[in-house]
């Protein structure tokens, strides 16, 4: 027997396939290759281990494909249906960051199987080639600290995170294999295989799991934090020449400094993994959510002026993100937002080049400052907007201490000298002071800021401080609702552009546009969605 590798067409001589031209494989003698397994037929071989085999997989009727693990060996009855009732309440956990699970069964030799969402991207474990970048590292355990966040609460412990069972793919990473720790479990204990090894993989594994007592999701943060500090460190925290002397160092060893391994880790990223590797579960990190917190916090202990370049480009991105402004204005029918005449439509604007002591600008400056021009062409700028621009940018770069680097500098003087070719009229030192020169505090504002959401990502100290500016520039009426509407309008493009690239929004960028729609939407009621398409 011959069947396509591709979509499981069967046939009985060797060839191509007739529904997708793939070259015919033989049905294996050997193993699952091309044979039946429940509603599916395997498709090839994606590796193993130890436990288990993982397989490509279709569905006989629908055609989806699937990923299918099936475990080396068979169970009991009474655990087949214990087990099995356990990982049907992790095929419950609906979250990005957690892999979908379809189906779970036993085959026919009494050995449980899981199908599974087939995933495009590499197991964390071969990505750790090298040491990761910090705010790379961050980024991953975030997503895999976003998952247990909602795993945790619902009773559902992975027992067995390592770098095989985190996946990268388009972006994010993704959890598997939850439960699968309990499903390999003999009947005679709750933490023991039938070979006496403790159950997990050594490198990871908390020190209550290696004494064999009934773990929380407490261990699952141990074995985050020993991942966390492999991808920076380039080794796990304990190392030995044996299974047992890992199992002595997890229980009696201090974890090594991931300072003195790597000089530039922040402070707060080193504590935040000592935290999660303390022996005592009771002197660990109590929660996920925590744990994202602290590396949050870690992530802001950067360089003061990649702050004030992400304040400037959110600014300008207010007044410049609109290329449907014009449509938008025709059509708008009323709303707070004509403050003063269109900016003057110029067929051909030249963009101010370099100076000859000016270093050359990242790609998001360039592109920001090329936009900025483009939009001046199309005449898409009220007047109010580009003073508003003008003076929150003159504030900014006025506060000591921060300074300017060379870029920065640059960026700025090439996006005054547009503003200022665009509209001769506006003079900041007359413009800037028919306004009120400083925003209402937080707590005396007409609309007040938009809390964060429970299952959401805490934002990093540059957005927060973007969303804080757009916030005091909606209270002081300096952004037009044409600028309002096209700003909302290209979140709205963000987010679908994600969704078809990728499948789903970011979280961090989804947290964002939400809170900046709500005051947007706040400020400017007629403001809306329906206006993009």
């Amino acid at each position: 027997m011959w069947f396509c590798p591709r979509c499981g067409h069967d046939a009985s001589a060797a060839g191509t396939c007739p529904r997708d031209g793939e070259v015919l494989a033989r049905v294996s003698q050997h193993d699952l290759i091309g044979r039946e397994l429940g509603e599916y037929k395997v498709l090839a071989s994606l590796g193993g281990g130890s436990f288990g085999s993982v397989y490509r997989a279709v569905h006989l009727r629908s055609g989806m494909l699937a990923a299918i693990k099936l475990l080396h060996r068979p169970i009991e009855d009474a655990e087949s249906k214990r087990v099995l009732i356990e990982a049907r309440a992790a095929a419950m956990l609906d979250h990005p960051n957690v892999v979908k699970v379809y189906d779970l069964a036993v085959s026919s030799d009494r050995r449980p199987y899981i199908v599974m969402q087939l995933l495009d991207g590499k197991p964390l474990s071969q990505l750790l080639a090298t040491r990761m970048e910090v705010p790379t590292a961050i980024a991953i355990i975030n997503d895999v600290l976003a998952a247990l966040a909602i795993a945790h609460p619902r009773g559902v412990i992975h027992r067995d995170l390592k770098p095989d069972n985190i996946f990268v793919t388009k972006g994010r990473a993704m959890i598997v294999d939850f439960g699968l720790a309990k499903l390999i479990a003999d009947p005679q204990s709750p933490s023991l295989t039938a070979t006496g090894e403790a159950l997990g993989t050594p490198h990871y594994m908390a020190p209550e799991q290696v004494r064999g007592e009934l773990a929380d999701g407490r261990a699952d943060l141990y074995a985050v934090g020993c991942v966390l500090f492999e991808m920076l460190a380039g080794r796990p925290p304990f190392e030995g020449s044996a299974t047992f002397a890992i199992f002595d160092a997890h229980l009696h060893q201090p974890p090594p400094s991931i300072m003195a391994l790597r000089p530039d880790v922040p402070a707060a990223v080193a504590a935040a993994i000592a935290h999660a590797l303390a022996k005592d579960p009771g002197a660990r990190v109590a929660s996920a959510g925590t744990m994202q917190r602290e590396l949050t916090t870690a992530r802001v202990t950067k360089r003061r002026w990649p702050l004030v370049l992400a304040v400037s480009l959110v600014l300008v991105a207010v007044i410049a993100v609109g290329a449907v402004v014009a449509v938008l204005d025709s059509a708008s029918g009323g709303g707070s937002g004509s403050s003063g005449p269109a900016l003057v439509k110029k067929s051909k604007l030249q963009i101010p080049p370099l100076l000859p002591d000016e270093p050359a600008l990242d790609p998001n400056m360039e592109s920001t400052i090329e936009m900025i021009a483009r939009n001046i062409e199309q005449g898409h700028y009220k007047r109010s907007d580009v003073v508003a621009l003008r003076c929150s940018m003159d504030e900014l770069y006025a506060r000591p201490p921060i300074g300017l680097p060379a870029k920065m500098r640059a960026y700025a003087r090439r996006v005054v000298k547009l503003l200022q070719d665009a509209h001769p009229d506006i003079d900041p030192a007359v413009d800037c002071k028919t306004a009120p020169v400083k925003a209402p505090p937080a707590t005396a504002r007409r609309i007040a800021a938009p809390e964060p959401q429970v299952d959401e990502l805490p934002l990093d100290e540059n957005i927060e401080l973007a969303i804080a500016t757009l916030h005091e520039q909606l209270d002081l009426g300096r952004l037009s609702w044409q600028a309002a509407q096209a700003m909302h309008c290209d979140f709205d493009r963000q987010d679908r552009d994600a969704i078809a690239a990728q499948g789903s929004v970011p979280r961090l960028t989804r947290s964002m546009h939400r809170r900046l729609g709500i005051l947007i939407e706040a400020y400017h009621p007629g403001v809306t969605t329906a206006r993009c398409r």
